[in-house]
């Protein structure tokens, strides 16, 4: 009752989006032909790993040489996004390892805001490790060859934000 002693009556509205979209969740055979494709895949992602890493060599290179503030962000934001790559594609592809040491990279490289020589050995070092990756074919977490990589990364990381209090 509200305060005239009536009965309140409650209206349901009408949820438009949800119209839009559907009420059904995405149907079971279709999550399991996905997760039998992934599973069952045969395209390799190494090679599109190497050109992603080529990239980043190439755009690091333009940003060492860049003195412009506007043009280095330009820079950075290449870098990154082909870090984010790595990192997303990486696990689809059995390279765990390789997407957990670009999401370091990566959560790091959003925070950076000085541009200097240690930065630059930061991504080198990143690159190296997914190179390493790639040459010796380590799928999933890498065993202990990933686990030292991944260890190193967090203490290059960890050694630069000491240094410069980020």
């Amino acid at each position: 009752m509200d305060i005239y002693g009536e009965e309140a009556e409650f209206t349901m509205p009408h949820n438009y989006l949800k119209e839009k979209a559907g009420d059904g969740g995405i149907p079971q055979h279709l999550i399991e032909s996905a997760q039998t494709f992934i599973r069952d895949n045969t395209i390799e992602y190494a090679p599109y790993a190497s050109d992603h890493i080529t990239e980043i060599e190439q755009s690091l290179k333009e940003l060492k040489n860049e003195n412009d503030s506007k043009k280095q962000k330009e820079w950075m934001q290449k870098i990154i996004q082909h870090i984010m790559h790595i990192k997303a594609h990486g696990g689809m592809f059995d390279y765990d390892i390789m997407s957990d040491i670009a999401s370091k990279t990566l959560t790091f490289l959003e925070d950076v805001e000085q541009i200097n020589e240690d930065l630059f050995d930061i991504i080198e070092a990143h690159n190296v490790s997914i190179k390493l990756i790639i040459n010796h074919n380590n799928k999933g977490n890498g065993g202990t060859e990933g686990k030292a990589l991944d260890d190193e990364m967090k203490r290059v990381i960890g050694r630069y934000t000491k240094k410069y209090n980020n």
